[in-house]
């Protein structure tokens, strides 16, 4: 029988690359920047969906009260 020694020298993590953190900043900044954007076009986009809505629940408002009064609860909900 016979047994083998194996001897490892574990080395040091490798180093992130000059700049990289930087960069990671960066890149956070942009991103959290373009989901405001987004959230608020979105928001504007509820708005505008909404006010449409409730421009077809006042046309419909003498022919079908009822209706309107359904397009206008509508409204209220998908702009909140």
């Amino acid at each position: 029988m016979s047994t083998t020694t194996l001897t490892s020298v574990m080395s040091a993590l490798p180093q992130a690359p000059r700049g990289a953190q930087l960069v990671a900043l960066l890149y956070d900044a942009i991103e959290r920047a373009a989901r405001r954007i987004e959230a608020s076009r979105a928001a504007r986009a509820r708005v505008a969906e909404a006010e449409m809505v409730r421009s077809y629940a006042r046309s419909m408002q003498d022919s079908d009260p009822s209706f309107a009064a359904d397009l206008n609860a509508a409204a209220d909900r998908h702009q909140s």
